[in-house]
């Protein structure tokens, strides 16, 4: 019966993923606003699935620990790009709202936040700083191109630690996080995503050299586990096992992106030439 439900959870999740991975790849290369849009309805998501699990109940609540620190960095990266598309602006302008958002946490008078919305708070700020990171990949040449690889590597990563764990995961990772999720499986996270990497360089025109296709093929696997594992400790905070069910066999909006979330920036400062 256990093999017959994981055979059958097997065929949901890949039939989700046979008709949103056309879908969400399709959408980069209609057009730049439909990229923004897009966006905008992940962020609406992101910031559904959070705003429950920090068990605001108020509006104002709702409004300062969810929605501004999710929406204002990647509002604020796309005004300028259109306005002035200079992207020291944008940078400093990223900088500065970094901290006067988690600066608020400390104002005076703040009552201490229970743990899990203060992770809440947090994962808040990362995400919506890290999306931020979408539109300024886009406005470099062949940025799209680098953010298809991005993808190819997460997805085939989260595959490999799926079907490797599943099939082999003997010894927990992080057991008090996620008893799910083994070292096995995140070896094969490890080795599907540099393997991908490797095949995407050889075969499309990626605008990146060897050597930085080595470096993010070890480092995105990487920053997919920690992604994982954060938004994992995130539910278990807010005993909840799925941030949504938007997403059959996947879960909710969190549950598809949480891989991707610390990869924007790792691609984007790879991309621009940090290490050549």
């Amino acid at each position: 019966m256990i093999k017959n439900m994981a055979r059958n959870n097997l065929l949901i999740r890949l039939g989700t993923a046979l008709v949103a991975i056309p879908i969400v790849v399709g959408i980069f290369f209609i057009n730049e606003k439909f990229v923004y849009l897009f966006l905008f309805f992940i962020g609406l998501g992101a910031a559904k699935e959070l705003s429950q699990m920090s068990l605001c109940k108020k509006f104002q609540c709702y409004l300062r620990y969810v929605f501004v620190p999710l929406f204002l960095p990647i509002l604020v990266v796309i005004l300028w790009i259109n306005v002035s598309n200079s992207l020291e602006i944008v940078m400093a302008l990223l900088t500065v709202i970094t901290v006067l958002i988690i600066s608020i946490i400390f104002l005076p008078g703040e009552k201490l936040l229970p743990k899990s919305k203060k992770l809440v708070y947090i994962y808040s700020n990362f995400f919506g700083i890290s999306v931020a990171f979408i539109p300024l990949l886009m406005q470099l040449p062949d940025g799209i191109i680098c953010l298809l690889f991005l993808l190819a590597v997460v997805w085939t990563s989260d595959s490999g630690a799926y079907f490797v764990g599943n099939f082999f995961g003997k010894k927990k990772l992080a057991p008090r996080i996620s008893p799910s999720k083994t070292f096995e499986g995140a070896i094969g996270a490890l080795l599907f995503g540099f393997g991908m990497s490797l095949m995407f360089y050889k075969i499309f025109p990626l605008p990146l050299s060897l050597t930085q296709v080595i470096v993010l093929g070890i480092f995105i696997p990487i920053g997919a586990i920690f992604g994982d594992l954060f938004e994992s400790m995130l539910k278990r905070k807010s005993n909840v096992k799925d941030s949504g069910r938007l997403f059959p066999g996947h879960g909710g909006v969190l549950d598809r992106i949480d891989s991707l979330i610390p990869n924007f920036p790792l691609v984007y400062v790879i991309s621009t030439g940090v290490i050549p």
